[in-house]
């Protein structure tokens, strides 16, 4: 008999017992669905204790987190200095287009083909169409790598223990 004084429960109390069922088997779907996916995750962690661990796209342990690296960094990057001697990191951009990495290797790849001079001349044009502080103060741009110890870094000693100039150029204005 259906319970009218209570609408809520109407369609609980009238359902058949087939509706029942396929909803139970559509939750139990469900869950099993979401138990493969728990498992597929979770997965790549048993990578962590093989003596050769894989790492196998899309399923990663990570290992660009958790892979053992070297306590050196080598980066190449541009460098105002101004009349007084005081450096002045320049931003990428004064180097080329695009996002940091791009541009980072954009550099590198220019350093290693030989054509740094070339470059230095365009960012020194770049810098002196600048209106901005501290970037007006700027006389010289360089453009450098320097070998960082990552452990000095990131303790507060962000200057590199090797610094190598790769090209310089003159800012005229």
């Amino acid at each position: 008999m259906l319970d009218t004084t209570h609408p809520q429960t109407t369609a609980v109390r009238g359902a058949s017992i087939s509706g029942r069922l396929l909803a139970q088997r559509h939750q139990a779907i469900a869950a099993l669905f979401s138990l493969v996916m728990v498992g597929l995750v979770l997965s790549p962690m048993a990578e962590s204790w093989k003596a050769a661990p894989q790492d196998n796209f899309p399923l990663s342990y990570y290992p660009m987190f958790t892979k053992k690296r070297s306590g050196h960094v080598r980066l190449s990057y541009l460098v105002g200095i101004t009349a007084d001697g005081d450096e002045i990191p320049l931003h990428y951009k004064f180097a080329g287009r695009g996002g940091m990495n791009l541009v980072r290797k954009q550099i590198l790849q220019t350093i290693r083909s030989g054509r740094t001079a070339e470059l230095c001349h365009k960012v020194a044009r770049r810098v002196a169409r600048s209106t901005r502080r501290p970037i007006q103060d700027v006389a010289l741009v360089a453009i450098v790598t320097g070998t960082f110890r990552s452990d000095e870094y990131f303790a507060g000693q962000t200057r590199p223990y090797l610094l190598t100039i790769e090209a310089v150029e003159w800012v005229k204005r």
